[in-house]
């Protein structure tokens, strides 16, 4: 982004998790794709369009594709940004909200955003074995998340008694 190519190397980037995928799903149908992007392709006028005949050349639908956008992405929405998510969305693509709990605004990210899928951020998670406020934070989205709609996704999980925490708080 810094040299302005993230353009180009957004648009290679998804062409390549396209083809990747495509072949993935053709042996598990039920698969989907989390695709990460960047503010700036956010912007771009045409990102909706183009990701959709991508879609339908390969093959693929739109459920089968989740983006993930950071709350830093969201903060100040232009209208490109708006127009793009309301096609994604009519498509049936998902869109779920990362690295939930580190930005300045995640509740107001919540309501104006509407995810289907929130990430709880890796520091709230590796942290859940020795730090009670951690916990609590994580059980305060835990019991929010289905009031919701929302499907929840921990990162950073890296051994059995965090995960085990987390599936005990239904995540």
């Amino acid at each position: 982004e810094q040299h302005r190519q993230m353009q180009s190397l957004g648009d290679a980037l998804i062409r390549l998790s396209l083809d990747g995928f495509e072949h993935l799903q053709r042996e598990q149908p039920k698969l989907r794709l989390f695709l990460n992007l960047a503010p700036s392709q956010l912007c771009e006028p045409q990102l909706a369009h183009a990701l959709l005949e991508s879609l339908r050349s390969r093959g693929l639908e739109g459920q089968q594709l989740v983006l993930e956008l950071t709350e830093t992405t969201l903060l100040e929405p232009l209208p490109a940004v708006l127009h793009n998510l309301e096609q994604l969305r009519a498509a049936g693509i998902s869109l779920a909200l990362d690295d939930f709990g580190t930005g300045y605004s995640s509740l107001v990210m919540l309501k104006s955003l509407s995810p289907d899928i929130v990430k709880i951020d890796k520091t709230f998670i590796q942290a859940v074995g020795n730090d009670p406020r951690a916990l609590h934070i994580i059980s305060l989205i835990a019991e929010l998340a289905p009031r919701l709609g929302l499907d929840l996704v921990a990162e950073g999980i890296e051994d059995r008694a965090t995960m085990q925490h987390l599936i005990n708080l239904g995540i």
